[in-house]
């Protein structure tokens, strides 16, 4: 069993993007704000480590 815990404290405006991320080495999914997504376009999947790029998110309309 895994758990993975993201917090970030940011206020949520009516502006705010939200992206789903999908891991292309692991295939794991989550929604994630814009500041999450350049987290982890900096440090890489929380899920297996690996590097991750813009291709692996999708902005939510």
């Amino acid at each position: 069993m895994r758990f993975v815990i993201i917090v970030l404290f940011e206020r949520m405006g009516a502006n705010s993007s939200r992206y789903e991320f999908a891991c292309s080495h692991c295939s794991e999914r989550v929604v994630v704000d814009a500041l999450v997504q350049k987290q982890l376009l900096g440090t890489g999947c929380v899920f297996c480590g690996r590097n991750v790029s813009e291709r692996d998110f999708v902005r939510e309309r």
